[in-house]
């Protein structure tokens, strides 16, 4: 009775057959050759035809045997290198050297020409991945079976979050069987010469893995990684993605739906309407789309031919320019834009999410998705989509967030922040929606929006007393009044560089421009308010004429106010400042390390500001000046003293005292104590990473405090020797150039490990850095997305399908992502799916 074969045996049977019949299958000639051969033939030149009239001698050869074939080839080759003599190129010299010497096991001594070569070669062609790995099979003692190299060292895997990275410097030798170290073998000097990865090759397969591991935690093997980066970047390697092959000429019908795809991708990246009233070509109401392509049509003959044979034809005939097939391509488009973020976010692992909600032109609720997570060259926050919602219960919204990521495959687990607005359904401690979702995954850190947090901030020191309230009324009342009215309006222009701007209760930018104006403008817009009450023969829209002229003259004599001038000089300067660094928290690159520094840099600013109440009156006297303060009319209260209290008279302030202490203080003070009450949320997450930024300064104690910190955050996530990782990283660091003045330095250390290949050198640290560029601290992404929103859903579009609405607005807010992708894959997608032929 035969022995029946083994697991391995079979599988080396199965390869076997499969390589035979592959080789069969090559020698077959394919059935488009026969048509290209002929349309080739068609096109030569007479000299052409001639030479190839040889066929029947190449048919010949075709007929021969392999071996006889492959014998004549090499005596061709032989002869041509002869006839060449001396003049072989330096290419084929370093072809003939790779050819040799692309096995490990077989270098001998190294040289600087080898050390060269192979520095720019890469390692690539030396792993032999592909390998049977036949000559490694070693059968130890005690052991009844084979044990030999698998494809699994290759690949190292994280202990903790299971992510997997390739191991590029570890290379098998077919020739002894046994593995080497690439960056060792060449750069490893004498301190990791001894090592069996280096001197004879690595073959004890039952410690394989923990050998390897330990090998690559050496630092010896560490400097060898950096001497082999570093001597890549000299020597100008860079790293090129394979060229495509040239494509073959596209046929008519997929020539047309490239210029289709070109419009729609035009008007998409505008939020412009697609479709008209009808579908006609030459009507001015067929909308945009067909519009657009009657345009191109004068310019391109394709398109022309194409219009004047198959337009206006009616069901039943293929033309490609119905709404059906436009509908097809927006939502074909649409979905590859949101495919290819949902790659990209699940290929970065860690992410960030971010949601808010408001009503559309149609009055539905619509909840936007962002998230943010890490490419190679940085962080990115991307738009995922509008989903319908019926109530504004944290439980509902919660619902709906962790539905639609387990959906699209993104894992809540590997979720590492959340950023929402302060409203308690949001950001409840208990049941918010940050609650929730940090009961699905403890490490989503909850980080309050920035920018909501700084308009809370202002918002709470205006309301802080009846002084700012009445100020802003004013700034807000004046706009109102001179506005309504087109006659007032055009007066203050012709005066005026700067429009007064109305107030809005949470965009504070329009604050600051509102102020802004009025400082800069003030004698203009007081000369224009005195005109206007003068004037008797003025026309008064919705008041009489007298009313209009007793308003113009109460606004004037508010401005002649002193207080007003230094309320309006203080505002200005305070506003500046909170709108600049506003605009840098709406940054969706922004770090966390750095939107805290900027609002703890506010806090110096204030308090600047608390000390130069002398400045901005000096400076209100410039507009106003009698340089006199308004006295209180009514007769102050008198308080009735208690039988213990002394004789001593009550000290009255002066109208200038009692304006500082009871307004100006009282302001600036009020927006110290939110400032700082909003910065504690930002506290414990910015203490665990706030040590990156000065990794560089730091002492080697101070290092390992905090990383062991670091690591106790995030136990699923980095081992413990992100410790040594980082102070030899830090030591890395102090070697390279400084810090770039338009980046955080987070971001400048995550783009080195990533230009340099040093990932695999310094995997802890990496996954660190993604951690914390993952983190998203404001939710600006999705105040954006709601601008495009009313543009996409419009009043003549408010009945738009939510699948035709989440589509336009993918390609229109993602634009770069659209204008990124290529359009063959598109064609080749939409020619799929409208094939009507099945495979028998």
């Amino acid at each position: 009775m035969a022995s029946q074969l083994s697991g391995w045996d079979k599988a080396k049977k199965k390869r076997k057959e499969a390589a035979e019949q592959e080789k069969l299958l090559a020698k077959i000639p394919k059935l488009s050759s026969y048509f290209g051969m002929r349309a080739a033939s068609s096109q030569l030149p007479a000299s052409d035809a001639i030479e190839n009239s040889s066929a029947p001698e190449d048919q010949a050869k075709q007929d021969e045997p392999d071996e006889e074939r492959e014998d004549k080839e090499r005596e061709s080759s032989a002869e041509r290198a002869e006839v060449k003599g001396d003049a072989i190129t330096g290419e084929a010299l370093a072809q003939t050297l790779e050819d040799i010497t692309n096995d490990l096991g077989q270098w001998g001594k190294i040289n600087a020409d080898t050390r060269e070569y192979w520095a720019k070669k890469g390692s690539k062609h030396c792993q032999h991945t592909e390998s049977m790995f036949e000559e490694s099979a070693r059968q130890y003692l005690g052991e009844s079976f084979q044990r030999r190299c698998t494809k699994t060292f290759f690949v190292r895997t994280h202990p903790l979050n299971g992510e997997k990275s390739y191991r590029q410097w570890l290379c098998y030798s077919p020739s002894t069987g046994k593995v080497f170290c690439f960056a060792c073998k060449l750069f490893g000097g004498n301190a990791v010469q001894a090592t069996k990865f280096v001197s004879g090759g690595f073959d004890n397969w039952r410690t394989g893995e923990s050998r390897i591991k330990w090998h690559e935690s050496s630092d010896g093997h560490r400097k060898a990684m950096l001497s082999f980066a570093s001597r890549q970047r000299e020597a100008g390697r860079v790293d090129y993605l394979a060229a495509k092959q040239v494509e073959e000429e596209r046929c008519y019908w997929r020539q047309i739906v490239k210029r289709l795809i070109d419009v729609l991708i035009f008007l998409a990246k505008r939020g412009l309407a697609i479709r008209g009233a009808d579908e006609i070509i030459g009507s001015p109401h067929n909308g945009n789309y067909l519009g657009i392509i009657e345009l191109l049509a004068e310019y391109d003959t394709l398109l022309a031919s194409h219009i004047r044979k198959y337009a206006n034809c009616g069901k039943g005939h293929i033309s490609y320019l119905s709404s059906t097939i436009c509908e097809e391509l927006v939502q074909l488009m649409g979905q590859k834009v949101q495919d290819t973020i949902l790659k990209e976010a699940k290929k970065a692992k860690y992410f960030s999410v971010s949601i808010d909600s408001t009503p559309d032109v149609s009055h539905l609720d619509q909840l936007t998705i962002v998230i943010r997570y890490v490419l190679p060259l940085g962080p990115v926050e991307r738009f995922l989509t509008f989903l319908p919602m019926m109530r504004h219960t944290a439980t509902h919204m919660a619902s709906i967030l962790l539905n639609f990521l387990k959906e699209n495959g993104l894992d809540v687990t590997n979720c590492r922040g959340q950023s929402y607005d302060n409203a308690s359904n949001m950001s409840g401690r208990y049941n918010g929606v940050q609650a929730i979702v940090k009961r699905e995954c403890k490490y989503a850190a909850f980080i309050p929006c920035c920018n909501h947090s700084l308009n809370l901030v202002g918002d709470q020191a205006v309301n802080s007393c009846a002084g700012c309230t009445r100020f802003f009324h004013f700034v807000n009342g004046l706009y109102v009044f001179l506005s309504e009215s087109t006659y007032r309006w055009q007066k203050l222009k012709n005066r005026c560089t700067l429009t007064l701007k109305g107030l809005s209760g949470t965009r504070w930018c329009e604050r600051a421009d509102a102020v802004k104006a009025l400082v800069e403008g003030w004698k203009s817009i007081q000369e224009v308010l005195d005109e206007l009450a003068a004037d008797k023969e003025q026309k008064a829209d919705t008041r009489n004429q007298a009313d209009t002229r007793n308003q113009a003259d109460g606004f004037s004599r508010r401005m002649d106010e002193l207080e007003t001038a230094v309320m309006a000089t203080a505002w200005n300067d305070i506003l500046c400042r909170l709108n600049s660094t506003s605009i840098s928290l709406q940054d969706p690159t922004v770090s966390l390390n750095t939107a805290t520094s900027l609002l703890a840099s506010l806090v110096d600013t204030i308090q600047f500001a608390r000390d130069r109440f002398d400045v901005y009156e000096q400076m209100a006297i410039e507009k106003v000046p009698h340089g006199e303060y308004k006295a209180e009319e009514r007769r102050g209260r008198k308080r009735k003293r208690m039988p213990d209290e002394g004789a001593a008279n009550e000290e009255n302030l002066t109208p200038r005292e009692t304006f500082k202490t009871h307004i100006y203080l009282v302001m600036i003070d009020r927006l110290l104590a939110e400032l700082e009450k909003r910065m504690k949320a930002y506290e414990d997450i910015s203490t665990t990473f706030g040590f990156l930024s000065e990794l560089t300064s730091l002492s080697i104690k101070q290092i390992e405090n905090k990383a062991q910190n670091l690591v106790s955050s995030y136990p699923d996530d980095l081992e413990d020797t992100l410790v040594a990782e980082l102070i030899q990283f830090a030591a890395f660091m102090r070697t390279q150039k400084s810090v770039s003045v338009n980046e955080s330095a987070e971001l400048t250390m995550y783009k080195l490990l990533s230009s340099l290949n040093l990932s695999q050198t310094f995997p802890n640290v990496e996954i660190a850095l993604r951690i914390y560029l993952c983190l998203m601290v404001s939710n600006a992404s999705g105040e954006r997305s709601f601008s495009k929103l009313g543009i996409v859903k419009g009043e003549l579009r408010s009945s738009m399908r939510e699948e035709r609405l989440n589509m336009l607005a993918l390609m229109s807010i993602e634009h770069e992502v659209l204008s990124s992708l290529d359009c063959t894959d598109m064609i080749e997608d939409f020619a799929l799916a409208k094939a009507r032929k099945t495979v028998v």
